[in-house]
């Protein structure tokens, strides 16, 4: 399987120009880890939420880290086929994260033209803002959007459970074969739910139970959404 490359490109590219190395070579050499990343996003495409959101933070600095690269190295190919990636996979660069990481590029790359910084950042601009004009989560809301791929009864009973915005604990009376898929299924969704075992009547009970630590969680997120929304107004 493809690992996250460890090479970063804009570095590369700040020595490659201090040194004098030939630009026809550094630009062959970002090319190539562009398409290691390409390559593993591929695969991360078809993992669960919760392998996906462990690498985010990996993922999103190596995204700076290209487009500054290709500002320097002034490659419109390049960041072509980068940005078309992104924008294409919006489950591995979320709105919010692609946004504040864009802005924390210095103004001289944001203000290039030809890396895609200010493309991507009015592409998600939509996104954030809808996501504003919900508001933030209400007190006593235990909703939470699933995007469990099984389609099993069993998996949408616990889903329907997931999405329930009164329910807070929730009881499956299931085999255990089936236990195990349900929990296997949710857990993967990197969602604040508990599990357990409830080892009275048969079969034996599978209790999931929403963890209160949502509204902080929630409440943290609509304050970055409003801060990003602010500044790309501040941006115009």
């Amino acid at each position: 399987s493809a690992a996250l490359p460890t090479i970063n490109p804009s570095s590369f590219v700040r020595i490659a120009n201090r040194d004098g190395i030939d630009q026809t070579l550094t630009r062959i050499i970002v090319d190539d880890c562009i398409r290691a990343h390409l390559n593993y996003d591929h695969e991360q495409r078809n993992a669960t939420q919760s392998t996906r959101n462990a690498s985010l933070a990996a993922r999103m600095k190596a995204l700076g880290q290209i487009v500054q690269s290709c500002s320097a190295l002034k490659a419109e190919a390049a960041s072509e086929i980068w940005v078309t990636h992104v924008l294409a996979n919006p489950a591995l660069y979320p709105a919010l994260e692609l946004t504040e990481q864009l802005l924390s590029l210095p103004t001289e790359v944001l203000a290039d033209p030809q890396c895609g910084a200010v493309r991507m950042l009015n592409h998600a601009a939509p996104t954030l803002r809808k996501a504003l004009a919900k508001g933030p989560r209400e007190d006593g809301n235990w909703s939470m959007a699933t995007t469990a791929n099984c389609r099993c009864r069993h998996c949408q009973s616990a889903a329907e459970f997931v999405r329930s915005d009164s329910q807070v604990e929730g009881v499956f009376p299931l085999a255990e074969q089936y236990r195990d898929h349900v929990r296997e299924q949710l857990a993967g969704l990197d969602l604040p739910l508990a599990f357990e075992v409830r080892k009275q009547g048969s079969p034996y009970k599978l209790v999931i139970t929403k963890h209160a630590i949502l509204f902080a969680q929630d409440a943290l997120r609509f304050a970055r959404l409003k801060a990003c929304c602010e500044t790309l107004e501040q941006r115009g």
